[in-house]
């Protein structure tokens, strides 16, 4: 480690994959985020993500189930939530850990995009559904053709 581990730790922070932020907990304003939480959130630049709230990023309403979890248990754990990238349009997957201040007055958490995992969960439905219906589909001309032969069968013996 560092000999000024407070060198150390805002290194870390500042230069991890995982997007790390704090945001006010009654008005949503960013207060202090890393470059990742700016680059999953489609923001250029920290400073350009502390101009933002989160409610830029997704609907009041799942802001408020997210602040309804942290001021009943005091925090949020892996809250998956579709935002909507006010930069370009685009949407995406976030996963969200966060826990309140000791303080009281904002959230501190990490960010993590899970788009492509959502992206996967999606297409291996698809293909969940496209066999079952492939499957019924044998099933259904199996049944008939067993319903002909015991016709054919029929007729021939009696």
């Amino acid at each position: 480690m560092a000999t000024n581990p407070e060198k150390y730790y805002k290194s870390f922070y500042d230069n991890s994959p995982i997007g790390f932020y704090t945001t006010n907990l009654e008005n949503g304003d960013f207060l202090m985020a890393n470059t990742a939480a700016a680059r999953i959130l489609g923001c250029k630049t920290v400073e350009e993500l502390l101009s933002r709230k989160s409610t830029d990023f997704y609907s009041h309403v799942a802001r408020d189930f997210l602040i309804e979890q942290v001021k009943e248990f005091n925090k949020v754990s892996d809250y998956e939530v579709e935002i909507k990238l006010p930069t370009t349009g685009d949407k995406k997957w976030v996963s969200i850990s966060a826990i309140r201040c000791a303080h009281g007055e904002c959230l501190q958490g990490s960010i993590t995009d899970i788009s492509s995992r959502k992206d996967m969960e999606k297409e291996l439905d698809m293909i969940k559904q496209s066999s079952m219906n492939l499957l019924k589909k044998i099933e259904k001309q199996a049944q008939d053709k067993i319903k002909k032969i015991d016709e054919e069968a029929l007729e021939l013996h009696g």
